[in-house]
């Protein structure tokens, strides 16, 4: 039972890693593009609002 709880933790924060990162740097490519990102900007702030 220990052994599949650890095996989920490991699954659930191996999965919020990449969403982590796209939240990050998605907005910097997007600057870097010279799009004007505030808009998604927003979303991607409700986004891990809601997440944490």
């Amino acid at each position: 039972m220990e052994g599949d709880f650890r095996k989920l933790l490991f699954w659930n924060v191996l999965a919020s890693i990449p969403a982590g990162l796209v939240s990050v740097l998605l907005p910097l490519y997007l600057a870097e593009l010279g799009i004007d990102y505030s808009g998604m900007g927003f979303i991607f702030g409700q986004g891990q609002y809601l997440a944490s």
